[in-house]
């Protein structure tokens, strides 16, 4: 009853990463950090399924990434959310009138975001950069660009492929999903 009252009054239980304090960061096993990226993930594919062509979200950062009490994800700060484009071969049916009034998080923001040409997999290089602030010492928003390379280099071989993978500058090279 607790749960469905404070839902209809639109609140989440839980804390926005950015938030969390050092010792539960220290508390927060990398395996269940794992597990909260992987669910994260799912969520995101979820978004991109939703409507005729799907949904972006375009400001996926630890600020709007909440730790439940059951240490699951959720995405909160809709604002930014898009229609995916249609496209048809190399061009984009019914443009947006003007993409370039986009407000993200210039340090999670993919490339294509910042040059006004959102696409879902712009969702991903957000989430790739969530990865690296979860496991290890990274930060997009204080941290020198040319330490990427070397914080994504720090994880796990599994983690660094997928990270990577993540980061491409090119959309059309990270995970379709």
């Amino acid at each position: 009853a607790w749960l469905s009252k404070t839902m209809r009054r639109g609140f989440l239980p839980g804390t926005s990463l950015d938030r969390l304090t050092d010792e539960e960061l220290a508390d927060w096993q990398p395996e269940e950090r794992i597990a909260y990226l992987a669910e994260l993930a799912e969520i995101i594919d979820f978004l991109h399924h939703q409507g005729e062509y799907g949904l972006m979200h375009l400001d996926i950062k630890p600020a709007n990434l909440l730790l439940d009490p059951d240490k699951r994800p959720a995405l909160i700060d809709f604002d930014t959310l898009q229609c995916v484009q249609p496209s048809v071969g190399d061009r984009t049916v019914d443009e947006p009138a003007d993409q370039s009034g986009i407000t993200c998080t210039p340090g999670y923001a993919a490339p294509e975001i910042l040059l006004g040409h959102p696409v879902p997999a712009s969702d991903l290089y957000a989430l790739g950069l969530c990865l690296l602030w979860l496991l290890s010492d990274y930060d997009p928003d204080t941290s020198d660009p040319l330490t990427l390379p070397v914080a994504v280099a720090s994880l796990p071989p599994a983690l660094a492929t997928c990270a990577a993978r993540c980061l491409m500058t090119d959309p059309e090279r990270r995970f379709p999903d």
